[in-house]
Formats: structure tokens, C-alpha cells, sequence
């Protein structure tokens, strides 16, 4: 089964791009959750109720702005760099654009 088509994981549904964008959201949440692992040990910390999710969506939205071309304006910046590493989009901090547009 090619990767990037439309795909279910166990219970979970996954929101997967064109074959062609190279990044799915399921790959880059993966290795997010392996590089929490890595860092701590081997152990996965416990997380605050509702990061997972956040960071699916985040990474849904970084896919879908590759997809698309398009910049990601966030005041989120931390984490979506971290997508970033596994799924090269645009991004910039709200700040930083918002100042370039209205200087």
C-alpha cells in the first residue's frame, strides 16, 4: 500500500496528502512522538491533556498548507517548527508578519 494515499491506522483515521507532497500526517507524528522518546530516555513523558491532538492538527495544517503553497501564520511557532523539520512548509511568527505588513 503506497504511504501517502488515504489510510486508517487501528482505530484512527489519518488525514494523508497527494502522493506526491512526500510527508503525511501520520509519518510526521510518528517521528515527533520518536523524538519525545529519544529525548527522554526511551520512556514517552506523560503529556498535558490535549497535545496530541493539537499537534495532529497542527501537523495537519502544516500538510495542507504544503499542499497548498501556502505560509503558516502562528503564534504557535515552537511546535509547528518542530513539524517543520519532517514537513517543509512556509512558516512565520504572527508577530514578525504582521509587522512587515503593516511597516
Amino acid at each position: 500500500m503506497n504511504s501517502d494515499a488515504a489510510c486508517t491506522s487501528g482505530k484512527a483515521l489519518c488525514s494523508c496528502p497527494a502522493p506526491k507532497t512526500g510527508c503525511s500526517v501520520s509519518r510526521i507524528l510518528f517521528w515527533l512522538t520518536q523524538r519525545r522518546k529519544k529525548g527522554a530516555g526511551g520512556k514517552l513523558p506523560p503529556q498535558k491533556p490535549g497535545a496530541s491532538q493539537q499537534m495532529m492538527l497542527d501537523a495537519l495544517i502544516a500538510v495542507s498548507a504544503r499542499r497548498a503553497g501556502a505560509l503558516v501564520v502562528t503564534e504557535d511557532y515552537d511546535d509547528f517548527k518542530a513539524v517543520q523539520y519532517y514537513c517543509h512548509f512556509k512558516l512565520k511568527r504572527g508577530r514578525e508578519y504582521f509587522n512587515e505588513a503593516s511597516g
